[in-house]
């Protein structure tokens, strides 16, 4: 029996590259904050990218930039506007209800039935 949970070669780097990004993301929605801060526009899309980014690679996800919102583990696509999602391909648009419940209705039950 294989075991499931046996760290990969490359995890320690993977999870320093991880946290190195959430700060990254984290400094980016404070300079956008700052940037706007004396304006009366505000534009909300920057953070909200980070923001989802952010609890999306605080969920374990691999996450990509992708003309339509973030790509999630290769095949799921994370609207930045709305909480909707698809698969990558099919473009058919599902609500979610937060990205913990998101992650684990979807992107954990398809990469547990592998």
């Amino acid at each position: 029996m294989k075991n499931r949970h046996k760290p990969r070669k490359g995890h320690k780097e993977n999870s320093m590259d991880k946290e190195e990004r959430i700060r990254q993301l984290r400094a980016g929605i404070q300079a956008e904050l700052d940037r706007t801060a004396d304006k009366d526009e505000f534009n909300s899309n920057p953070q909200r990218r980070m923001e989802l980014e952010i609890e999306l690679l605080e969920q374990g996800c691999q996450v990509d930039q992708d003309e339509h919102g973030l790509l999630v583990n290769r095949k799921f696509i994370v609207a930045v506007s709305k909480s909707k999602w698809c698969v990558k391909g099919k473009y058919v648009w599902y609500y979610y209800k937060d990205i913990p419940t998101f992650v684990k209705k979807y992107v954990r039950r398809e990469h547990d039935t592998r």
